[in-house]
This record gives structure tokens, sequence and C-alpha cells, in this order.
């Protein structure tokens, strides 16, 4: 896991929160160059059904950004291994 730091953390089999919102355009575009690449490792799925496959489940106006873009990172793993 990566926080807006950019220190690492190690995530052993649950995932956990930093709580963590990108507030400046270069941790925005950080996040969205995230999004983009793990999307883009997933063929043949529209955006908001890679969101709710790969993303926290339930409602995705709660968790911050780098919480999102890290559980999907954390579900492609899990779920591609």
């Amino acid at each position: 896991m990566i926080t807006r730091k950019g220190k690492k953390k190690k995530v052993l089999s649950v995932y956990e929160c930093t709580y963590e919102r990108a507030r400046t355009p270069e941790q925005k575009k950080e996040i969205m160059d995230r999004l983009l690449k793990a999307w883009s490792g997933v063929y043949d799925q529209r955006f908001l059904q890679f969101l709710c496959n790969y993303g926290p489940g339930g409602d995705l106006f709660f968790p911050e950004d780098y919480d999102m873009i890290n559980i999907i990172e954390w579900n492609l793993k899990r779920k591609q291994s």
C-alpha cells in the first residue's frame, strides 16, 4: 500500500485504511495514473463494472482517494493470483 506521502506500508491479508485524500493537482494526477494503469490491465470491462468488481463494494461515496486506489490495486492482485 502506498500512502499520500509516498511511504510504503506492508499489508498482510486484510486491507488497512489510510484515510488520506488527494488534495494537490500532483496527488490527483498520481491517483488517476494509478487508476488508468489498473483499469488498463482488465480487459472487456466498462469503467463502472471495473469499480464494482475491484472497488471496495457498497457505497463508493465514502472511501478516501488513496484508500480507493489501494483497495482496487489490492483486489486486482488478490483476484488475479
